[in-house]
């Protein structure tokens, strides 16, 4: 069974079961991944707390533990910069704790991109969420990255069409200067975006690693 810790935001949450729900290669419901989703937006912002101002990691851990109570046996957080507290998480349960960061760092590294391109928040930015996992592959940002900050808030407020048209054209131009863009963030995984380089959407990538391993089939990349 799949523990899915989501709240983070809900939007992304949703986006995550869409994306697991698409990549399974079931004929009838009953081939679909078993899951238990705990979907709490009450955590506060992950960008404020890594700053500072709130402390998100306790409240992470007792989602988790719950899910770990009824019986799960893998557990997906539903949010790229969540995974800063990932350590805390995977420390304080018995069931796997997925790392979609990690995953998708070893798909860009089997590719042998060069260069890639990473949408994400200014702060996923500053603490190197994905340089972490990334050797000897040269990692780029946007600037400036305000307006992706701006896209974020905006898409989770429910302006969704606007939030994407809004940054469509720094977007374009930065996918130009890079072998592959990374969708950092699961607000830009959720806007499905159409670019002229490869596009890698690590909730794409963890879905597929957990039907993997939960499916009778096996699913290849698209």
């Amino acid at each position: 069974m799949l523990g899915v810790l989501g709240g983070v935001g809900p939007a992304a949450t949703v986006n995550f079961l869409e994306t697991l729900l698409a990549v399974t290669p079931a004929e009838r419901d009953q081939d679909h991944v078993e899951s238990i989703v705990y979907n709490d937006p009450t955590i506060p912002d992950r960008t404020e707390a890594i700053r500072g101002t709130d402390d998100v990691g306790d409240q992470l851990v007792e989602n988790a533990r719950a899910l770990d109570s009824m019986g799960v046996d893998s557990i997906v957080i539903a949010s790229n910069l969540t995974h800063y507290w990932y350590d805390d998480v995977a420390e304080a349960v018995d069931a796997e704790v997925r790392h979609m960061i990690r995953t998708t760092c070893e798909t860009i590294a089997e590719r042998g991109y060069d260069r890639v391109g990473v949408l994400s928040t200014t702060t996923a930015r500053d603490v190197g969420l994905y340089e972490e996992f990334l050797d000897g592959v040269e990692v780029a940002y946007p600037e400036p990255m305000e307006p992706l900050m701006d896209a974020i808030y905006r898409y989770k407020a429910g302006e969704k069409r606007a939030a994407q048209s809004s940054i469509a054209g720094l977007v374009e131009a930065f996918a130009s200067e890079v072998d592959a863009v990374v969708l950092g963030c699961t607000e830009f995984s959720a806007m499905k975006w159409s670019l002229p380089v490869a596009t890698i959407d690590p909730v794409e990538v963890v879905a597929r690693d957990v039907v993997h391993e939960f499916a009778s089939e096996p699913v290849e990349w698209r």
